[in-house]
Order: structure tokens, then C-alpha cells, then sequence
């Protein structure tokens, strides 16, 4: 690889950073190896795949799910925290289309993030 291109390469790995922290304001204050770390994210070919998922895909990027809150759902298992409302709704959006499965979207009244809940 020559220099022009590696050069290319760390451009837009700091740019695909620099959006997803726009978009998970809460990660703003980690590095790049933790938030990469954070999100399970091993080489720059995942954090490529990761944003072209997150602005492109309709199925909602698994890797989307940041962590899990101290709620409950009715089988006593965590319920699961997304890190914005629009995450949030491309899941409830492909679980309908999947399983026929209405969902209402509500923000997390314990942490930042956004909980699903059967209707």
C-alpha cells in the first residue's frame, strides 16, 4: 500500500470515528482503541462495515446494541439499552417486518439510551 493510500485509509477511519460519536454523544470522551474496543470492533474493515450499516442497511446492525440497563422485562431478563431513538425504531421497524411484532419505543428513564416495549 503506498502512502497515498494509507494516508486515504486513516482519513476515513477518523471520519467514520468522528460520526459515530456525533451520533453516540456518550462516547464522545473515549479514545479511539476504547471506542472501538466498546463497540467489538477489531480492524478498520468492521468500522467500515459498521457505518455503512448504521446510514445504509435497513436490518439494524447488531453490533448497534451498546449495553443493557438495570430493567427488566417480563421474563426477568435486562432489557436491552440502544444508544439513540433511531436505532431504536430501525430495530422495532425490522422486528415488525420480520415477526409481526408491534413495539413502542421509550427513553430509558435510568441511563441515556432508548428501550423497546410490546404494545
Amino acid at each position: 500500500m503506498n502512502l497515498k493510500a494509507i494516508k486515504k485509509r486513516l482519513l476515513n477511519k477518523e471520519r467514520a470515528l468522528k460520526q459515530i460519536r456525533v451520533i453516540y454523544s456518550h462516547l464522545v470522551s473515549m479514545s479511539d482503541e476504547e471506542l472501538m474496543e466498546y463497540l467489538d470492533i477489531k480492524d478498520d474493515k468492521e468500522l467500515f462495515e459498521y457505518i455503512k450499516d448504521l446510514f445504509i442497511s435497513k436490518e439494524p446492525n447488531k453490533k448497534s446494541l451498546i449495553k443493557k440497563c438495570r430493567y427488566t422485562d417480563n421474563s426477568g431478563r435486562a432489557k436491552n439499552l440502544y444508544s439513540s431513538e433511531r436505532e431504536a425504531k430501525r430495530v422495532a421497524e425490522y422486528i415488525y417486518n420480520t415477526q409481526k411484532i408491534l413495539l413502542k419505543i421509550y427513553p430509558c428513564p435510568d441511563v441515556y439510551g432508548w428501550h423497546l416495549s410490546k404494545i
